[in-house]
């Protein structure tokens, strides 16, 4: 069996996960499978979920809400130097330095919370896939 590529983090891959709608539901849904079977595969389940807990309690009405998620970053980067430069962490990085970049372009404050808030289920999607994969 041929092994699957890494899901590419781009501006459509970014696109796709923020700007969520009915047309673009199973394209999300896809990408989430993916990026937990082709990327995530050497982060267990335990950090992942760490991580996903971490952004799940970021309240986008609490006024430091994007500051919080920024925070995430040296979150991932320390274990990554811990882990000795772990791909599937990199891979985890390069996607939330996406969303985080993303979002610091977005003007319109409602727009970047539900842009935030689209990432938050994209995420959830991701540790539910991960969780299937794993099979625990």
């Amino acid at each position: 069996m041929a092994k699957s590529k890494n899901v590419i983090i781009d501006k459509n891959t970014v696109t796709t996960i923020l700007e969520l709608d009915d047309s673009k539901i199973v394209d999300f849904l896809n990408l989430a499978e993916n990026f937990a079977k082709n990327n995530l595969s050497g982060i267990t389940f335990t950090k992942l979920r760490k991580f996903y807990d971490y952004v799940d309690r970021i309240d986008v009405n609490d006024k430091e809400w994007f500051i919080k998620f920024g925070l995430l970053k040296p979150k991932i980067a320390y274990h990554i130097g811990k882990e000795k430069r772990n791909r599937a962490l990199m891979e985890l990085e390069k996607l939330v330095n996406s969303v985080f970049n993303e979002l610091g372009n977005e003007k319109d404050e409602d727009k970047k919370k539900t842009k935030f808030l689209n990432f938050k289920e994209f995420f959830e999607a991701v540790v539910a896939y991960r969780r299937a994969i794993e099979g625990k």
